[in-house]
């Protein structure tokens, strides 16, 4: 018997959709049925808790591990530096590295286009001389 408090899926052949039935504050039903397209991006598995994610950043197709642990974005100079576009420097910044006692100089950049699928957004990211393309904070993966 299906749970009434989890979402349900349906497939027409050519469209999934995603529908729940859950009631407002004021015992109302809510009926949402969302239109989720076929293309749905491609997500690696890097090692053990770590996967990442093909994402365009300007014109670049690159490789971003997700870092579920941050609250930016960061890119590595060296893909800053291919950008045929470079986006502006807005601040200079410190970042202390989570796993070591140490600081790293960067700088936050204006908003930049990214593209994550069929899906394309701009925001701001932080560059620093990391060994990764990019990684990929939370707080930028909400915003999509």
């Amino acid at each position: 018997m299906p749970n009434p408090d989890m979402p349900s899926y349906s497939d027409d052949g050519n469209r999934e959709y995603f529908n729940t039935n859950k009631e407002s504050n004021s015992n109302v039903p809510i009926s949402h049925n969302i239109l989720y397209e076929q293309e749905i991006p491609h997500i690696h598995i890097v090692r053990g808790g770590s996967s990442s994610v093909e994402i365009n950043v300007g014109d670049i197709p690159i490789m971003a591990q997700f870092d579920s642990g941050a609250k930016i974005t960061i890119i590595s100079t060296n893909i800053n530096e291919k950008l045929n576009r470079k986006p502006s420097r807005v601040q200079d910044v410190q970042m202390k590295l989570a796993d070591k006692d140490l600081t790293v100089k960067g700088f936050i950049t204006k908003p930049i286009s990214m593209k994550l699928g069929s899906q394309t957004f701009k925001e701001r990211v932080y560059v620093a001389p990391i060994s990764n393309d990019m990684l990929f904070g939370h707080m930028t993966f909400y915003t999509i």
